[in-house]
């Protein structure tokens, strides 16, 4: 994602701004779907900073239609807290999430939307 010391100052720059919020994240599965878009990566990263820097414990779910890629770009990251799932087997592998960000759109028209069960309580955080 290049630079790494201007992306460090970033995250560190979003932390400082939003540990208050990023505190209620404590020992949650968080599901993101569209990880390894723009939005996405970046909402990666920072919450991997922040579990990592302000010890929450979280758990990452990324979903997406390309796993070579999301290896590929946060396979460096592992902590023990990601799990990368294929979108195609994501109902028959994904487990509850308290926290779900969808930021996916489709890459192609073929491509189909997925319904989530009715019992998974969505929750978006917005400041």
């Amino acid at each position: 994602m290049g630079n790494s010391l201007s992306h460090q100052q970033d995250l560190d720059e979003i932390l400082s701004a939003s540990s208050y919020t990023l505190k209620n994240f404590k020992d949650h599965k968080i599901t993101i779907f569209g990880a390894t878009g723009f939005i996405g990566r970046w909402l990666v990263l920072a919450l991997v900073e922040a579990s990592n820097q302000l010890t929450l414990g979280i758990r990452l779910e990324l979903v997406t239609t390309d796993v070579l890629k999301a290896k590929s770009l946060f396979g460096k990251l592992n902590y023990g807290l990601l799990n990368i799932i294929d979108f195609k087997q994501y109902k028959e592998v994904a487990a509850y999430s308290d926290i779900l960000f969808h930021g996916a759109t489709p890459t192609t028209n073929s491509e189909k939307s997925i319904s989530l069960s009715n019992n998974a309580p969505i929750q978006i955080a917005v400041e």
